[in-house]
Parts: C-alpha cells; structure tokens; sequence
C-alpha cells in the first residue's frame, strides 16, 4: 500500500477504473459491429493514458505529503524556518509534473534549503529529472544519434504508446542529450570474476582511427582533418560453436584513447580470472606495433598474426595465383630463406615501379612477423575475428556516418559502447554515479565513496527543450 492516505488512493483508483470502464464500454457492447484492430489499439491507447495521469497525480500527492509532514514535524519546527512555497515543474518518465515545494531557513545559520530536492537528490534548475537522463544515457548506447535518442525518450515520455502527433512535443533535443552525455562521469567498471579460470585465456586487438573536433588550433594549423586511434581488446577464453555461428565465451570489450592500454586490459584480466592458473595467453592482431608491444606488458603472452592480413599482404605482393601459392608454400613449410628468394626474385620481374615498391614493404611484413604467423598456421589456433569485432563495435557507432567528436566526449561514448557489448546495466551505472563531480578523467568508486554534490547549478540551458515539453504540457492539461 502506498503510504498516501487512504482515501487519496480510494479516489485515484477509482479514477482509473471508471476511465478504463468508459474505453471497454463501446468495445465490448454486442451491438458495435465494428471489427478491427483499431478497438484494440484505442483500448491500449486509452490505459496507457490513465496509467501516466495517475503516475503522475501519485507522485505529486507523494511529494506533496512528504512536505507537509517535514513541515509539522517537532525537529523542524525547532531548526528551521518557513521562508517561502514555490512550484517547481519537471519531466518524469510519466510525464510533465508540478508540485509546490516549501524552502526553509535554518535558525542559527540562515542558510537555505529545500526539503523535498534534498530528500529526493533532484539538482535544481534540471527540467528533467534523473530517471530520464538515465534513459537517455542507455538509449544512445545503442541508437548512436542524438536525435533519435530524443524521439524515442521522449515519445515514452508522453506516453507508453500513443498514435497521437502530440507525442512529437515530448521529442527531447538533441542539445539536451549532448548534454545529459558529456556530463557521464568516467567510471572504470568492475568486472565479476568467473567461477572456474581456464589455462588459456585470448585476446584480440586492432583499432579504428576516429575524426576529432574542437582540438587545440596548433594542432589543426596542417588544414588536415585531425584523427585519434581508438584501441580495441576482446578478451575471452573459449569459443562455442553452434552450427554455423560461434559464441566468445565470458567475452569483455574494452576500448580506449588513453595510455596504458595494456595495463588496463591487464586489470581486467586479473578481475576475471586467477592469474596463477592462466599458462597461457593469446593474444592476435595485425602486426602493429603497440599489438606487439603486449607481451611487454601481458604475462605468459604468446603473439599470433592474423592469418586474414598475413594472406592479404601476400596478396597485394604478388598479383599472379601461381606465383602466391609457391611463395604461400615455402611460408607453410616455414623456409623463410627460400621464401625470401623467390620473393625477391619474382618482384624483380615487376616492371611498375610503385608496384614494385609496395611489393617490397608487403614482403617485409611477412618477413618481420614471421614467427607470428607459423603459430598461427598451428591447429589449434583459434583464429582472429577481430575485423568483424571493428566493424560491430567501433565503426558502426562511430564512423558510419560523418561524424567529429571532442575528444573527452567520445571517452564518455566509450564507456557507454563497451557497456553494451559487456552486458553491463548502464540505466543503474548511470543513476549511481549520477552525483560525481564532472570530469576528463577516470575514477574508480564504490558506493561508500559517492559526493552528493546535488545543488550546483547548471551551466547552459536548452530553450527548444523548454519550448516542446511546454507545448507538451498544455496538450496534456
């Protein structure tokens, strides 16, 4: 039972079954030969409706009653003041809701305060609370638009479904959700340790080169369009296959713009599993440097060439089928002398210069990650499906469409991407974080360690925000 009095709650019950009577009435009289889906959809329609109306008459009468008994109450009475009453309007996930709400003074201090804001961690001056924010935090991870991240939310906003074009008025802009995103605080997540570690563990690794805006002008004096390299690892220790489609078993994803890539994977790997029963850890890429650099940093790390860009390299070297499956098979039976002779030989007999050359650095790819790419010829290799990863996690989100970001920006967009794939729950994450301070860096908290900071005021507002949920709010009362 709520804890309103008890003849508030009769009449707002009451309410809401004398207006869902009133939908049902014409659908289930006899006499209506009207047959069609619409009487379906009206009837959802209609106690969708009721159910917001009364969302939000609850929570008003909560608030409301939750003021009035810290007003009566003895402790108050004695330590603060009534200065004033004023109304206070926000947007709820059932709506636009207005509430009065009294701010008191303290006797001795003379500072001020509102009761209501406080007990329920509301930052003043935010026109929509906490909730929706945590909506919209979890909605773009998915929706990578801004926009469309607006029309979803605030359409659920308006109402569960609704036909109505006055669910429009709701749409939340895309100023707001730019807003609600940048100020995610950046949290290293924790990861829940596995039951049972493996003796293997895999990893693979590439990248993804993403536009930058907004960077020092020094750094854009070249006129050339300003890029960051966004790291990818994929950690995971089996792969389970059913029919056609293999499954990374306890699979993380975890992307950065930051140094210590490989420290940090190391930590995840740590969280994950017991290193002193790990032997080995594999790890594939496609011969770049800071992907060989890892067995650096990664204990009992062992590097595999991608055979995808080991057989793509040995492609653009030699364009002639018979020429790449003798050199194919001197890499196969692991003679690197003999591969570099009739390497060497065949791209001689290349009379284009510029083909000549890329030969000659395609060649020298081969040769620099030779051992890497024998272990990856051995059968038990699992292979690197990396580029499909690339595709799926960073390219589709972030470079499908022409886009820029700020660089502290895409670090929030980071976390929120990574958090999909690794089934983390961001609509909590986000609400328990909610009261960090804003900043560039990471931190790792725990609950005991959160500032409720709630009261600072904010830095910019959003008139086209206000503008459509006011219209909203009219077509509603």
């Amino acid at each position: 039972m709520l804890i309103l009095p008890q003849t508030i709650y009769n009449s707002y019950l009451n309410k809401l079954i004398d207006e869902t009577k009133e939908v049902f009435s014409s659908v289930v009289d006899p006499t209506n030969q009207s047959y069609t889906i619409r009487n379906y959809t009206n009837s959802i329609e209609k106690v969708s409706d009721v159910l917001q109306e009364l969302g939000r008459n609850i929570m008003v009468e909560l608030i409301n009653k939750m003021d009035l008994d810290f007003k009566n109450s003895p402790n108050r009475l004695k330590s603060f003041y009534v200065k004033d009453t004023r109304e206070r309007t926000i947007i709820t996930p059932v709506g636009v809701i207005t509430y009065r709400r009294t701010i008191y003074q303290c006797r001795s201090t003379k500072s001020c305060f509102t009761y209501v804001d406080r007990k329920l961690g509301l930052p003043r001056y935010d026109k929509y609370d906490p909730c929706v924010k945590a909506m919209i935090a979890e909605t773009h991870a998915t929706q990578n638009s801004m926009i469309k991240t607006g029309e979803l939310v605030g359409q659920r906003i308006f109402s569960i479904f609704s036909t109505k074009e006055e669910k429009n008025n709701f749409n939340i802009s895309r100023q707001t959700v730019h807003n609600v995103l940048k100020n995610i605080a950046l949290i290293k997540p924790s990861y829940t340790e596995v039951e049972n570690t493996p003796s293997d563990i895999y990893i693979m690794a590439d990248e993804k080169y993403v536009h930058l805006q907004g960077e020092p002008s020094q750094v854009r004096q070249s006129g050339l369009t300003v890029n960051v390299m966004v790291k990818q690892a994929v950690i995971y220790d089996d792969i389970e296959t059913q029919g056609k489609r293999n499954t990374l078993q306890n699979r993380i994803v975890y992307s950065s713009i930051d140094g210590d890539f490989w420290n940090n994977v190391l930590d995840i790997i740590s969280q994950r599993y017991d290193i002193d029963k790990i032997q080995n850890i594999h790890i594939s890429g496609d011969g770049a440097k800071w992907i060989t650099a890892s067995t650096s940093t990664i204990p009992k790390s062992i590097y595999y060439l991608d055979k995808f860009h080991y057989k793509q390299a040995l492609r653009l070297m030699l364009l002639d089928a018979d020429e790449r499956w003798i050199a194919e098979s001197y890499i196969n039976g692991n003679n690197k002398k003999d591969f570099k002779k009739i390497a060497e030989s065949l791209i001689l007999l290349e009379s284009n210069e510029h083909r000549s050359e890329s030969a000659i650095s395609k060649m020298d790819y081969i040769k620099n990650n030779w051992n890497a790419i024998q272990r990856s010829l051995q059968p038990d290799y699992h292979g690197c499906g990396m580029e499909g990863q690339i595709s799926h996690n960073l390219a589709a989100p972030l470079t499908s469409r022409p886009k820029a970001y700020a660089r502290e920006n895409l670090r929030r967009y980071l976390i929120l991407t990574d958090g999909v794939r690794n089934g983390v729950d961001l609509m909590n994450l986000y609400l328990d974080t909610f009261d960090l301070p804003h900043s560039n860096k990471h931190v790792t908290v725990s609950k005991e360690e959160f500032d409720f900071s709630m009261f600072e005021q904010k830095n910019s507002s959003d008139k086209s925000s206000r503008s459509n949920w006011l219209k909203g709010f009219i077509s509603q009362n």
